[in-house]
């Protein structure tokens, strides 16, 4: 490149006296060849140096070259300095010389932006002008610096700008348009034609529309082509992060360090891990999200480890320990310590520790229930009206007041009704008494059947007889004007329990429990045996009628009849017909996942994990308890209907519900519960009307927190939290259960308000 200078006149305080300087003419490099060679840092500049009479110069000089980026005024952007003050003044020899702009003293101009190079002005600037000073006089103009011919296609390589390649620095940049790397070369495992690293990320891609990257291949997620029809891999796509679909949807490793690898959509397996510390991490900030769910040949989660099985975390408080240090389940948590259900058509929960409760239970025909293998004997908690209903007897236990090796165990008296007493005492006078009886005993006992009382004297022994009883009061008479003191019992049965059945189909085999613990106990301590109802009826017997109870022969025909559980050995653990949970088929895979594991589509991720096992009602067919036992109301499907729509009756056909329908639909009556197959064209919906019961609701219109009021949902068969300030919303019920965002299954109290 060639710059042009013209001449202007000039004194120099020299010798020389008046002197007129040219400078003839500012040569640049050409253009770099193709090689990758680092141009110098310094441009060649040429100039003839004469006096006033044209007669050329020889000596030094000093020069000061400034770049500006206007012709007059502007800006100063850099400044080369060669002066015999930094030792580097020009010399000139015959009026002819030679200097290299960028090995002088060069400074950073005064104008914005610091500079220190030449190759950054002219990056930074398109017009630039040099303006020359010799000694003392600074000439004019100033003189433009041009472009040679080939100098025009520097900031094109190829043909091509510079923003059409990848540029190595460290700065964050920002390109347009695609990229596409081939690598036709056959490759072993391991190999590659891409590597991206930044920092800790191994590959990072974002979009504001659209896909973030698009990858395909036959038998990985990743690969540079596709070739099998419908293979394809999608890199941030939607709301998902990662999809991606091949022989092996994704492969993944690292190191350094022991074996990292991870294989997604393998085979049979959904993901499959091996790492140095964890085989997989999985964490949210979400309050709602699940961090584990799988679905695979009916195990949810299978693990295995040298410490624990699994170890689960939460809000403070909370965590869970599977199989770990000899334990099944080891959990705490704030409010609960565990939580197992299941739903329709069972509507069973168990949570342990409850609050302040060791169990709180609830199941729709059984509290609990309590079985001893080795003895056969059961008890069941809150069946029908029965507090305790079971084989065994009513017992309490305490230490013996003598003997600290001993404890007194006594049993509750049992009889054919609900039966209630009060006692005390009394006295007659002038041979009558009028007793108030226990203000608790009227709350309690029927005041029109079932009342009895005894009257038993102290001291002289009189006649005496109840005359009169009631819930509240007892009259007792005796001989005229007794004053004698008496001791009374008055029973009763307790009001509502009537007509409890005495006399039930059997559910269960209830045979006598094995009485192998006291036989045990006998055999141990003999004297022991003196303590039994047999040793004590023998004994009076003999004291009263002179005779010992020794033929037992009615008695041992009854018991055979009824039947008695044989002693089963702990060891030989529960009998083949005993209730068992579902087990895992043993794996031949080292990472413990079952043969043939799948997962399943869908949006249970989404459902409470109290409430998923409810999320679906199958035909009740092969069930032995029916609605009506469960406390549910049948009627005709008009419609579609699944377990936990929100249903209505169905105005025009009488006797069938369909799926509620409005936030103000009138004939909402509760939530279908249990599908049965029929026999007609109509499927049979079981309905809880007025009772816990799972409902379809969904937290789109609002989270849903324990116990706030529910609506319908413009969606058929739905329920939303009630908007307190809607006029006329119909009320569906309260939540038992919360739930974050989506839809799901939840227990509803309905109709409370």
């Amino acid at each position: 490149m060639r710059i042009p200078v013209r001449c202007a006149p000039s004194r120099f305080g020299s010798k020389a006296g008046a002197t007129a300087v040219c400078v003839l003419l500012l040569e640049l490099l050409g253009p770099l060849s193709a090689r990758a060679a680092v141009p110098p840092p310094t441009i060649n500049y040429q100039g003839v140096l004469r006096d006033q009479n044209d007669n050329p110069l020889t000596g030094s000089y000093d020069v000061v070259l400034r770049f500006m980026d206007a012709a007059t005024a502007g800006n100063e952007i850099l400044i080369d300095q060669h002066t015999a003050a930094t030792g580097n003044a020009v010399t000139v020899s015959g009026g002819l010389f030679n200097v290299a702009i960028g090995s002088g003293t060069v400074a950073d101009g005064a104008g914005p932006g610091t500079y220190s190079s030449l190759d950054a002005v002219f990056r930074d600037y398109g017009s630039v002008w040099l303006e020359v000073k010799v000694g003392a006089e600074t000439l004019s103009p100033r003189t433009p610096i041009q472009s040679s011919p080939y100098a025009l296609n520097s900031t094109q390589l190829a043909g091509h700008p510079d923003s059409y390649y990848v540029n190595t620095a460290t700065l964050n940049q920002e390109m347009y348009g695609s990229l596409s790397i081939y690598d036709n070369a056959p490759h072993a495992y391991g190999g590659q034609a891409l590597s991206v690293q930044s920092n800790s990320l191994a590959f990072a891609a974002y979009t504001l529309d659209g896909d973030a990257g698009w990858f395909s291949g036959t038998t990985r997620g990743v690969k540079s082509e596709c070739i099998n029809p419908g293979c394809t891999g999608v890199l941030g796509t939607g709301d998902i992060g990662v999809a991606g679909s091949g022989g092996t949807g994704g492969h993944f490793s690292g190191g350094p360090g022991p074996a990292v690898v991870a294989d997604v959509a393998s085979a049979t397996r959904g993901i499959s891990t091996t790492g140095g510390d964890y085989g997989g991490y999985f964490s949210t900030t979400k309050a709602s999200s699940i961090g584990v769910y799988a679905s695979a040949a009916g195990t949810g989660v299978q693990g295995s480890g040298g410490t624990a099985g699994g170890y689960f975390t939460g809000p403070s408080g909370v965590n869970a320990t599977l199989a770990g240090a000899g334990l099944g389940i080891s959990a705490t948590g704030t409010n609960v310590g565990g939580y197992f259900s299941d739903g329709a058509p069972w509507f069973a929960y168990t949570q342990i520790p409850y609050h302040d409760l060791g169990i709180y239970a609830y199941g729709s025909n059984v509290g609990g229930q309590f079985n001893a293998f080795t003895t056969g004997n059961y008890a069941q908690l809150a069946y029908s009206s029965y507090k305790i209903l079971g084989t065994g007897v009513v017992s309490f236990v305490q230490n013996h007041p003598t003997d600290p090796s001993k404890v007194v165990v006594y049993v509750a008296p049992e009889g054919d009704e609900a039966a209630v007493y009060t006692r005390g005492s009394g006295r007659l006078v002038d041979g009558e008494a009028r007793v108030r009886l226990g203000e608790t005993f009227a709350l309690v006992a029927n005041p029109d059947i079932g009342l009895t009382a005894t009257a038993t004297p102290r001291g002289e022994p009189i006649p005496l007889a109840v005359s009169e009883v009631s819930p509240g009061e007892l009259v007792v008479r005796g001989p005229a004007g007794s004053v004698a003191e008496f001791d009374y019992m008055v029973w009763g049965l307790r009001i509502g329990f009537e007509e409890t059945s005495i006399v039930q189909p059997k559910r269960i085999e209830s045979k006598i429990p094995s009485m192998h613990m006291h036989e045990q106990i006998f055999k141990d301590d003999p004297a022991l045996r003196g303590y039994t109802a047999l040793a004590r009826y023998e004994k009076v017997e003999e004291q009263v009628r002179g005779r010992k109870l020794h033929d037992l022969a009615r008695a041992d025909s009854m018991r055979d009849a009824i039947g008695v559980s044989p002693y089963r050995d702990p060891a030989q653990g529960p009998p083949e017909d005993a209730p068992r949970p579902p087990t895992v088929p043993p794996s031949s895979h080292p990472a413990g996942m079952p043969d043939g594991a799948a997962g399943q589509a869908g949006n249970a991720a989404q459902v409470p994990p109290q409430t998923q096992a409810g999320a679906v009602a199958p035909s009740r067919a092969d069930q032995s308890v029916s609605p009506a036992a469960a406390g549910l109301e049948l009627f005709d499907a008009d419609g579609a209907i699944e377990a936990g729509d929100v249903v209505s009756l169905a105005s025009a056909s009488p006797g069938s519900v369909v799926r509620s329908s409005g936030s103000s639909d009138p004939l909402v009556i509760g939530c279908a519960q249990m599908i049965e197959a029929g026999t007609g064209p109509a499927a049979k919906v079981a309905v809880a009307t007025g009772r816990l019961a799972l409902c379809r609701v969904d937290a789109s219109y609002g989270a849903i927190s324990v116990g706030d009021h529910l609506s319908l949902s413009p969606a058929p068969g739905m329920a939303i939290k009630a908007d307190p300030g809607a006029a006329g919303p119909t009320v569906l019920g309260r939540a038992i259960d919360p739930l974050d965002s989506g839809t799901g299954l939840v227990r509803v109290l309905l109709g409370a308000r």
